[in-house]
């Protein structure tokens, strides 16, 4: 999925979560002027809707989170095939592992990856773009881009995600949005 195609669902999702909102409030206020209703049945009325809307926005939120979790492991799965593929080498991949947990700077990552990449040794490249990646190392991600730009692309779609997810603005209007409606519609 694309990240266009992502933020569009997203924006669904919280759309559909703003109007649960919206259709409650008129519902509380239909609810509440029904003559026919006694106020011991308006309360039991609006206390299922209010659960029911509050259980589908719960609901939404899951499926956002779902959707973010999803399209960053997919990019992650894809980064093995964009920087050359498997090596089927398990100790060759845990010793670059190992390797590359040990890294203490982006300068030396730079330095590691640049002899993998000269020495086509795959597993040290991927090990440290997993690092990079969790470091936030973008110098070494741009040299392994030089000769895997696939790999880059999958890189830029799990930082922007990322970066969606840590986003203070994008947090609060994520809270605001799913959060549990109240009897009075706010």
């Amino acid at each position: 999925m694309s990240l266009d195609t992502l933020n569009k669902k997203v924006d669904a999702l919280r759309e559909e979560a703003d109007l649960l909102k919206r259709t409650y409030i008129k519902q509380r206020e239909t609810i509440l002027s029904d003559r026919s209703l006694s106020d011991e049945g308006k309360k039991e009325l609006l206390t299922a809707r209010l659960k029911e809307v509050n259980a589908r926005r719960a609901q939404l939120e899951a499926e956002e989170v779902k959707a973010l979790d999803a399209e960053v492991q997919s990019a992650r799965g894809s980064l093995t095939m964009r920087t050359g593929g498997k090596t089927y080498d398990p100790i060759a991949e845990r010793n670059a592992d190992d390797r590359a947990d040990r890294l203490a700077s982006e300068s030396e990552a730079v330095k590691v990856v640049e002899r993998s990449l000269a020495n086509d040794d795959r597993s040290l490249t991927q090990a440290v773009l997993r690092r990079a990646i969790n470091d936030g190392w973008d110098e070494a991600i741009a040299v392994i881009g030089t000769k895997y730009p696939l790999a880059v692309e999958a890189v830029e779609t799990i930082q922007a995600i990322e970066q969606h997810r840590e986003n203070p603005t994008e947090t609060m209007t994520r809270t605001i949005t799913y959060a549990s409606v109240n009897e009075f519609g706010s």
